[in-house]
């Protein structure tokens, strides 16, 4: 049967696969969605969905959770999308889809989602310099998403600063999450070098640079995503706000009139 599989796939090819009914059916539905477009809200412009987007699709028009498993499929579709029918393996193999940067494109719409939808506008700690709440950078999860933006947000909007923190591991040190603490206050940048005796610097946004230890989920299940940003969470409040909240306490008391 010299047919295209990207092209003219069909359920009744997929049908005649020996493989499991679910598989068929996942098949059936990466194929339904291959062309599928992202409109923001509001908007008519079509944009081409990301990669990580389509699993997200696939996922939830499924009931699915298990990301390896989809992973496992959507790599299959694609793998064989332009090659003959006839040579596509009788079996689909499994995969386990590793957690770093290099999966990025396609696990990170699954942690933005999960994170927003679960975060977003969650204060983690309130204390003398105001509250820390959490946001994604933009403050459009579906710009955040699109753009590929896998960065925690912590603001205080009383110092105006943010904290930023990768979703995924740092390529140089894999093991770590790299986080930046940084002014958005143009008195503050001014405020650090007095603070820090740095004569010959007169202006620095950056408050703190940290990598955080961190054990990365197992996999992309709720109770395992619920966990992580938890410890994420614990990580910014022990590593970054607390060391420097006197540095925050004496800025706001030398520009309290």
């Amino acid at each position: 049967m010299n047919l295209n599989f990207k092209n003219i796939l069909t359920e009744s090819i997929i049908d005649d696969m020996d493989i499991p009914k679910l598989d068929k059916v996942v098949l059936k539905v990466f194929n339904i969605i291959k062309d599928d477009k992202f409109y923001y809200p509001g908007q008519t412009k079509a944009w081409e969905m990301t990669e990580g987007q389509r699993l997200v699709k696939a996922s939830e028009m499924l009931k699915i959770g298990d990301y390896d498993y989809l992973y496992s499929i959507y790599d299959f579709y694609n793998k064989y999308g332009d090659i003959l029918f006839k040579d596509v393996p009788k079996e689909i193999p499994k995969k386990k889809v590793p957690f770093s940067s290099e999966y990025d494109h396609i696990l990170g719409a699954k942690l933005l989602k999960y994170y927003y939808n679960n975060y977003n506008n969650k204060v983690i700690v309130s204390n003398e310099t105001g509250d820390f709440i959490c946001g994604v950078v933009s403050d459009d999860i579906n710009e955040a998403i699109m753009e590929e933006m896998y960065t925690v947000e912590i603001r205080n909007t009383t110092i105006q600063i943010s904290i930023f923190v990768n979703m995924f591991p740092n390529k140089k040190f894999p093991n770590k999450l790299g986080s930046d603490y940084i002014s958005m206050n143009d008195n503050l940048s001014e405020f650090i070098p007095i603070y820090r005796d740095l004569d010959s610097i007169p202006y620095e946004e950056t408050v703190d640079t940290k990598y955080f230890d961190m054990n990365f989920p197992k996999d992309m299940s709720d109770g395992a995503l619920k966990k992580y940003f938890d410890d994420i969470m614990k990580a910014v409040i022990k590593e970054m706000i607390i060391p420097n909240n006197d540095l925050m306490v004496d800025f706001i008391s030398a520009n309290t009139v």
